[in-house]
This record gives C-alpha cells, sequence and structure tokens, in this order.
C-alpha cells in the first residue's frame, strides 16, 4: 500500500456527537438478560408489536453505526456493505476503535439489509419452479441422458481429455439457446468466454449451418452472431469481465448463456503447486461470483475443465490410463453439476450412425456426404457424474460436422 493510502487515525470521539459518549463506555458490558425475549413471547406476539432487531441486539443506536460505516467507507474508498463485511476485523478497528464485540455488532448491522433480498422457499415451490428453465442440447439421446437439459441457475463443468468434444459440446449449446423455449432454448444469446489460445470459429460457422438447417431457419440470418466471443488470457483479465463487462451485458436480459473454456488453463499457468492455498482462495472467489450471476439473471454458466492423469503404485505394473478432473477436490465442491466426456475405443460407421438417429427421430439431420461414407466416427461417451437434480447416468454419442450426436 503506498504512503498516500495509509489509514488516517480517526478517534471514535470526532465523528460521535459528544453526548453520546457515557453510551460508547457503557457498550463493553455484557448484554444483560432483559436485552432478550422469550421464544414463546415473540411467536405469539404480533409482528407490529416486536422492537427493532438493533434495539434488542445492538450496545449502541442505529446512528452511531451509521456513522462507522460511512467512515469505513470513506476511509477505504469502498461504497457498499458487502465490501464492508468482507473487511478484517483488525482493519475496522483501527479505523473506528470499536471493541471486538462492537465490531460483531458493526458487521450484523451491515449485513441486515443485504438479507432482505435473499429469496426464500420450501423444496417444493423450488420444484415447480416454471422459471427455472432447462437448455436442450439439441439433441433427444442426450436430453433424456440430461432429463431434458441443463438446469438454469446451476454452474455445470464440463470436464473431459482433449479431443472428447467439450468446446464442440459449449458451442452446440452457444447456438441452441437462441430458439424459443418450446424448442429447448430460451430466444437469447450466448457469451463465450475463452481461454486457450484462438477461437475455432470456422468449427462454429460449421456446426451454424447445420443448426440453421435443422431447425429451419432461414439462410439469411446468421446465428453466428449471437454468440459474443470474449478472450481472456490471464485471471486479472477473467475476474474484469466477470464482475464488470459480464454483469453489464447481462442486464439488458438477451444474454441466457454463459460459457467459460476453460478454466484449468489459467489456474494451471498462474499457480504453482506450492500456491495451493491461494490458488483454492481465487477458485472460491470465482464460483462464487458465477454462482451470484447464474442464481442473480436465471441461466446456467458452463465451466469447461481439463484432466490430470492419476498415477500411483500401480501405475507401472497395469498401464491402463486413469485421468481424474483438475483443480482438485476445492474446486469439485464450488460446482452443481459435473459431466463428464470421454473417447471410448469403439467406431461406427458414419452410415450406421445416421440410421440409429433417424430411427429414433425422423430425421433429424440429412444423409451423410458421399466425402463422409465409408469413413468411422469414434464413439465417446457422455456421463453425469453428480447433480443434485440428475441420476449417474451415461450415453454415447459421436461428432460429425453437424455437431454432437447421441447414437444411443
Amino acid at each position: 500500500m503506498e504512503e498516500g493510502d495509509q489509514y488516517e487515525e480517526v478517534r471514535v470521539e470526532d465523528y460521535v456527537d459528544e453526548h453520546t459518549s457515557d453510551q460508547i463506555n457503557q457498550s463493553n458490558n455484557h448484554f444483560d438478560q432483559n436485552d432478550f425475549q422469550d421464544i414463546d413471547q415473540l411467536q405469539n406476539s404480533d409482528v407490529s408489536d416486536q422492537q427493532p432487531i438493533a434495539n434488542t441486539f445492538f450496545s449502541l443506536p442505529d446512528f452511531e453505526y451509521s456513522k462507522a460505516t460511512t467512515l469505513l467507507k470513506a476511509s477505504l474508498r469502498i461504497s457498499t456493505n458487502e465490501e464492508i463485511i468482507q473487511l478484517p476485523i483488525s482493519s475496522i478497528q483501527k479505523i473506528t476503535k470499536f471493541s471486538e464485540k462492537q465490531v460483531s455488532e458493526l458487521l450484523a448491522y451491515c449485513s441486515f439489509p443485504l438479507c432482505e433480498n435473499i429469496p426464500t422457499g420450501t423444496a417444493l415451490q423450488l420444484l415447480n419452479d416454471s422459471t427455472r428453465w432447462r437448455l436442450s442440447t439439441g439433441d433427444t439421446s442426450i436430453d433424456t441422458c440430461l432429463k431434458g437439459g441443463l438446469l438454469a441457475r446451476s454452474l455445470i463443468e464440463v470436464v473431459g481429455e482433449a479431443g472428447s468434444g467439450k468446446s464442440q459440446l459449449c458451442m452446440q449449446l452457444s447456438l441452441q439457446v437462441q430458439l424459443p423455449r418450446e424448442k429447448g432454448g430460451c430466444s437469447g444469446s450466448a457469451c463465450y468466454i475463452y481461454t486457450e489460445g484462438s477461437f475455432p470459429l470456422k468449427r462454429l460457422m460449421q456446426i451454424a449451418e447445420s443448426f440453421k438447417q435443422i431447425n429451419s431457419i432461414p439462410e439469411s440470418e446468421d446465428v453466428a452472431s449471437n454468440v459474443l466471443l470474449i478472450g481472456a488470457s490471464t485471471l486479472d483479465i477473467l475476474f474484469e469481465i466477470l464482475n464488470v463487462k459480464l454483469p453489464q451485458l447481462l442486464q439488458n436480459g438477451a444474454v441466457k448463456l454463459v460459457v467459460i473454456d476453460s478454466i484449468a488453463a489459467l489456474f494451471r499457468f498462474e499457480y504453482s503447486e506450492k500456491e495451493a492455498i491461494e490458488r483454492s482462495k481465487q477458485l472460491w472467489k470465482l464460483a462464487e461470483q458465477l454462482k451470484l450471476l447464474c442464481d442473480g439473471y436465471n441461466l446456467p454458466i458452463i465451466v469447461v475443465n481439463q484432466v490430470s492423469d492419476l498415477f500411483n503404485d500401480s501405475t507401472y505394473a497395469n498401464p491402463s490410463r486413469k485421468t481424474i478432473p483438475a483443480l482438485g477436490l476445492s474446486w469439485s465442491n464450488c460446482i452443481n453439476g459435473r459431466i463428464m466426456l470421454a473417447r471410448t475405443k469403439a467406431k461406427v460407421s458414419m452410415e450406421e450412425s445416421h440410421e440409429r438417429i433417424k430411427k429414433r427421430k425422423k430425421t433429424e439431420i440429412d444423409n451423410p456426404s458421399d466425402e463422409t461414407k465409408g469413413e468411422e466416427a469414434v464413439v465417446r461417451q457422455l456421463s453425469v457424474v453428480f447433480a443434485p437434480h440428475l441420476p449417474v447416468s451415461n450415453c454415447k454419442y459421436i461428432i460429425d460436422r453437424t455437431g454432437i450426436r447421441g447414437i444411443d
């Protein structure tokens, strides 16, 4: 911290009126038993008859905490109560000269207004919430595995090894969200944040052309223009996007899907194994902001993750490869659901895979072109690892020019 930013020494008498000094001196005493009301009395009394919480819990008048809040904002150049409750207790004591008990009361004073906007309800109300929509993947087989698609207000991780189709699934979802609700979308656009190299724009255009054919969209309509691309090469840029730029985009209600592809690249590059604690803090901070956005704006947020090879004592005796999601247990506890994509050793001919799709749902895609006839596609597997609203399940799929297609 520079010299100009040092905390200014402020005596509590300078901002508290002289006639309240006796109250401040008495604030170090313990709570009196009369300060607490009997539980039965509270339950049986009318709400309008109850005293404000500040009168029964706080040891100082409301205006004392209001002045202290104003002083903290001016001294530390902050503007919200959220920033105050995140301050270290020692910093608050240094500026306000409050006791530790008074600081706790001040934090409670700042927290009460924030709790008023927290939605409440029963589990049944949440289950029947019609505003919590699902985003279809564009394939009936995969949607069946996901019980209709990706649930809004959820932070969903898509993880898998290179070549499993993570980015292609995200691009397909970025187009699918443009469809109306009755077709599995939300009549919105997508914000695609990419962190590794250049974005595969040619592949997006190829999937977009097939997307228009499958959904009978006019050829003149440019669906790819509704996918907003933002590059983030460092964690600082990513946090700036999530804290400043993205909320501005979400406020007009046009963006209905956010994709980060991928998160592991940034954390693997900027943090070493010795900085695991700091990395975990940044992961929690990132997850907190993502959950605030997806819950506040009623949309799903998809985060792409990579895998790491798992080594143990039997690795050399049994050379079969095992992988686990990157970023460890700390990140696993932050997400709402995990979908894993993997390549298998099986292959299927393009003609056979298209026949399977046609049997499942009328004519979902055109016949394979002459160039692809005789070619084989690698069979891949999508697995639901965990999610509070989904059972553990899996399905097989292939990747062709139209995108990701289930073959089960």
